[in-house]
């Protein structure tokens, strides 16, 4: 079996990520639950980085595509329109957060006006 290039440095970079990843919990910079995504990601691309044609050939096989290639293609294309669904809802929430602390600090500086006067 030859040893590709890729197969060397795509595991050594998710390597290094995973160790980033876990420092920040140790540092007490993030939680855990922030974090497990993308050490979740990490390790699967290496895992495809260092045994391509088992794992795309599986994958394949397993969701009855003739192509090995078009399951990653869809695999991806899966995460990443889950991923856009899941930020969305972050960002609205977020808006409805912001919205709501504006109306609450306005009132709060209004009523603090209407004492002072």
């Amino acid at each position: 079996m030859n040893i590709r290039t890729f197969q060397i440095l795509v595991p050594l970079f998710g390597f290094i990520f995973i160790l980033w990843q876990l420092w920040k919990i140790y540092s007490f910079k993030t939680k855990w639950k922030a974090i497990w995504p993308g050490i979740l990601a990490a390790f699967l691309i290496s895992i495809i980085a260092i045994f391509p044609d088992v794992t795309t050939n599986w994958l394949a096989k397993t969701l009855d595509f003739k192509s090995n290639v078009n399951a990653i293609i869809f695999v991806l294309i899966s995460f990443l329109f889950g991923a856009v669904i899941i930020l969305y809802d972050l960002y609205k929430r977020q808006q409805k957060t912001i919205t709501k602390l504006t109306i609450e600090l306005s009132l709060f500086v209004a009523d603090k006006d209407e004492v002072g006067s």
